[in-house]
């Protein structure tokens, strides 16, 4: 059996979705590792399969599950060399909170089934040095059922979320290694906390400095992303999207 290794921890393969969804997940992955699509487009393809699907219908055994035991519904998870993929259904609890945080070489597209989280999504836009970034904020809003988190290496690569009073369920489905360019070095980690609550720039991007999971969990795991103002408004500024947050 391969493992499929995650912020430095060793995971087992889970293969529990013989579904068409699957198979045509892995289509779209075979087709981007064949720069047949580039990352955006295997975005958009992969919203458009996911949004054809009757994901409750599709999901309704994961998702009950979820819901009735507060944990999170592995699908799909395999490593194939230095490339990784995982389907999953997130359970993210009432009052829960996603710290801000980056990817490295990871293309994702998250969708939400059921409930609203408060999102906040960032762009990458330059290292300020070691451990410190410039992000630029380009969305904070309530973000409902149907909605998606889409992140890649050059596009939204950053963000942050909480659910409210209620439990939310997403499909995340993340792919590690596809990427040809990136940011850092190949060597970093897929996933690194963040702070993007420093000064603003000339430029409107946000000083952002980078923390340890229990640093990042302790100033942003128990606070409602409104606790924080964000130092510039949203670049993308208007929208169904965007309402009265949480």
């Amino acid at each position: 059996m391969q493992t499929n290794s995650r912020m430095g921890r060793v995971l087992p393969d889970v293969d529990a979705f013989d579904h068409p969804l699957a198979s045509a997940l892995r289509a779209l992955m075979a087709r981007l590792a064949a720069a047949d699509l580039t990352a955006s487009a295997f975005h958009e393809a992969t919203a458009a399969t996911l949004g054809a699907a009757r994901l409750s219908q599709v999901l309704g055994a994961p998702m009950a599950a979820a819901l009735a035991s507060g944990t999170d519904q592995i699908l799909l998870r395999r490593a194939e060399g230095a490339r990784d993929y995982t389907l999953q259904v997130i359970h993210v609890a009432p009052g829960e909170v996603h710290p801000p945080h980056v990817h490295h070489n990871v293309i994702s597209t998250q969708m939400i089934l059921q409930g609203a989280l408060h999102v906040r999504e960032y762009a990458r836009v330059r290292r300020l040095g070691s451990s410190q970034l410039a992000l630029r904020l380009l969305t904070d809003g309530v973000y409902r059922a149907g909605a998606t988190l889409q992140s890649s290496e050059f596009s939204r690569n950053a963000h942050w979320f909480a659910a409210d009073r209620a439990p939310t369920l997403m499909l995340n489905f993340n792919i590690r290694g596809f990427e040809r360019e990136t940011f850092d070095p190949p060597a970093t980690l897929g996933r690194r906390l963040v702070d993007p609550t420093g000064e603003a720039l000339a430029d409107g991007s946000i000083v952002t400095g980078e923390l340890s999971v229990e640093a990042a969990y302790a100033r942003f795991g128990g606070a409602k992303l409104t606790a924080f103002t964000p130092a510039v408004r949203p670049r993308d500024g208007a929208g169904p999207l965007l309402e009265l947050p949480l």
